[in-house]
């Protein structure tokens, strides 16, 4: 819903006309008129005058409610993912090292289990270091 139909119900739910709602703002009909349109926007004293008046907030007034609904749901895939990348690494490092030290226990090597840990906990590191640059250049 857009500033200007919020604006339209709000008026109409408080039982005020244009002309009432004009005098309480501090504004002409014809703003009124022009803003329950769409072909005009308030300036932010009228915009904080009228969330005031209907007990609203400003963030209410002027975001769009389609836009916010978007935005929570690629915030929730955004959580979603990452919580799928966390579990991957928890359930993923203890498998990888004891396949390491079966390896080694089969081979009867200790040599062999600390060289894959070594390998595995280097490309843990390096893939971390990328992750963290890449970030810091977004």
């Amino acid at each position: 819903m857009q500033f200007e139909e919020k604006l339209f119900l709000l008026r109409k739910k408080a039982g005020l006309s244009q002309a009432e709602l004009s005098e309480k703002v501090g504004v002409s009909r014809q703003a009124i008129s022009k803003w329950e349109t769409g072909r005009a926007v308030p300036e932010t004293s009228k915009m904080i005058a009228i969330a005031n008046l209907f007990d609203v907030t400003i963030d209410y007034l002027i975001r769009d409610e389609q836009e916010k609904v978007e935005l929570s749901a690629q915030a929730g895939q955004t959580t979603k993912v990452g919580l799928r990348k966390r579990h991957i690494l928890i359930y993923a490092l203890p498998t990888l090292f004891l396949l390491s030290l079966a390896f080694g226990v089969i081979n009867h090597s200790l040599v062999n289990v600390l060289t894959i840990l070594l390998v595995l906990t280097g490309n843990i590191s390096i893939a971390c270091l990328v992750k963290y640059l890449y970030n810091q250049s977004k």
